[in-house]
């Protein structure tokens, strides 16, 4: 159902997937789907890296990414951000949205399927990366 092409302004919610599962139900979630917008020229040298889905939840104009296949973590998660920040510089919320297995410390008890919810502080990023194998 791919009707309108909008400008990349329009785009204010960027949104990254881990897993291409994950990416799948992000555009499932879309009301509408959009085609891609003109993008800006990139610096010499510099090429896009990803593929994005464009659309719209509700009233929000959404930009969907996802991660490179097996190259999930922090750094391809970065990466992605980055170029989605350069891309779109409009984005004013980002959502790493996927399933995770938990971080079971102390008073913090996060499973799979709870939701969390983080804001970046001067001192925090808003995320903290925890790794079964290295604790």
């Amino acid at each position: 159902m791919e009707r309108t092409r909008l400008s990349i302004e329009d785009f204010m919610i960027g949104w990254v997937s881990a897993l291409p599962i994950e990416l799948a139900a992000a555009i499932g979630a879309m009301d509408e789907k959009y085609s891609e917008p003109q993008l800006p020229q990139l610096p010499q040298g510099v090429e896009k890296t990803k593929l994005y889905t464009f659309g719209r939840i509700g009233p929000h104009k959404v930009v969907v990414a996802c991660l490179p296949e097996s190259l999930t973590g922090t750094s391809s998660a970065a990466a992605v951000a980055s170029e989605m920040r350069r891309l779109f510089p409009r984005i004013r919320f980002w959502f790493l949205v996927g399933t995770g297995g938990g971080v079971p410390l102390g008073d913090s008890d996060l499973r799979l399927g709870d939701v969390v919810i983080s804001d970046a502080s001067m001192e925090h990023g808003g995320a903290v990366q925890y790794d079964l194998w290295e604790n």
